[in-house]
């Protein structure tokens, strides 16, 4: 289970060594939302809020409306995940 980023475990993200490779972010968009959700207005797929996501302040991540667990059976999200593997192997 992922540490939440709040400030006593900030020191330890912060730690974390950069990632020196490539790789691609995917994000689901369909979690719940409003002043009853944990998440408050924060766009997440019901268990990472999207700005969780990023590893670097520069990463765009691919989002799709999704939920946490079920977004990789979407055609959609297969789709994306094989133009990044075609992508790369084409590199």
């Amino acid at each position: 289970m992922a540490l939440p980023l709040v400030p006593e475990n900030q020191w330890f993200y912060a730690s974390l060594p950069n990632l020196h490779a490539s790789c691609t972010i995917i994000a689901g968009t369909s979690g719940p939302r409003g002043p009853w959700s944990p998440f408050g207005m924060e766009l997440n797929d019901g268990l990472v809020v999207l700005n969780e996501t990023r590893l670097l302040e520069s990463d765009q991540p691919i989002t799709f409306p999704g939920i946490y667990g079920f977004m990789m059976n979407q055609a959609t999200v297969q789709i994306a995940v094989a133009q990044v593997f075609q992508h790369s192997s084409s590199r």
